[in-house]
């Protein structure tokens, strides 16, 4: 959260302040015009800068739903008209390569990085477009959830009252 701010040095003429949360620069120059020119620049510099920013959100840092919640609640798709380039492979959109969302964390893939499917609980079972990492994440949890009951079953011990076929005939002789 970058600003800058006119100075309020009475000493030195021509001041201005660069602040963020945690530091603030005090500047100066040596004429009026030159420091309009900088706090013109630097507002120029920050405006651009928060755009480039606003459009990597599509990036799997910012808009890209906790891996716990990715599969299990709808996520907030990245409007396609935002997107210039792919957000795995970084490949510009055209006519040839088209734009697409994957269905579990909402950013804007090529139809190369988005090309698996998966059931989406939201849309009642429906397969849905999914891109490559939540695709391996969506496969990893279906593997572990079908193992972890068996898993439970080979490592509980039997209870008193549990016998099986061969406790039963092998007891008795």
């Amino acid at each position: 959260n970058l600003q800058v701010s006119e100075g309020d040095n009475l000493v030195t003429a021509n001041t201005f302040y660069l602040r963020d949360e945690s530091k603030s620069v005090e500047l100066y120059t040596t004429t009026q015009q030159e420091k309009e020119e900088w706090i013109q620049a630097l507002f120029f510099a920050i405006n651009s800068l928060y755009t480039r920013k606003s459009s990597l959100r599509v990036g799997r840092d910012i808009l890209r739903p906790l891996e716990c919640e990715i599969g299990k609640k709808k996520p907030h798709l990245q409007k396609l008209e935002t997107a210039v380039k792919c957000a795995e492979c970084a490949a510009q959109f055209s006519l040839l390569k088209p734009k697409h969302n994957c269905r579990t964390c909402g950013a804007v893939f090529c139809g190369k990085c988005c090309d698996y499917k998966h059931a989406l609980s939201w849309e009642d079972g429906r397969k849905g477009r999914v891109c490559k990492s939540c695709h391996t994440l969506l496969t990893n949890q279906n593997q572990a959830a079908a193992a972890e009951p068996n898993q439970t079953m080979m490592q509980r011990p039997r209870g008193l009252l549990e016998v099986g076929r061969a406790d039963e005939t092998g007891g008795e002789s």
